[in-house]
């Protein structure tokens, strides 16, 4: 399995290829429904999650080391973008 790894401000984070490929897919979903999102790594150090920054954390996706993507709603309805 091939990895990619992302330079953050925090040092640089290794993603498999595939979370890597559907956490961008994400990134760029959120971008065409204009929104701003942000992403980081989540306590379990498998997933990722991927928000709107003024939204923070509410609603988003998770995405899955495996690549698999599930959008969650936290603390507020929403619908998927």
């Amino acid at each position: 399995m091939m990895d990619v790894t992302i330079p953050t401000e925090y040092g640089p984070i290794v993603l498999p290829f595939e979370q890597a490929v559907a956490m961008a897919h994400c990134l760029e979903k959120l971008r065409a429904a204009g929104k701003t999102p942000t992403w980081h790594r989540n306590a379990c150090g498998c997933c990722v999650s991927v928000h709107e920054l003024a939204d923070h954390a509410h609603e988003g996706y998770v995405v899955g080391a495996d690549g698999g993507v599930d959008w969650i709603v936290l603390a507020s309805e929403g619908e998927q973008p």
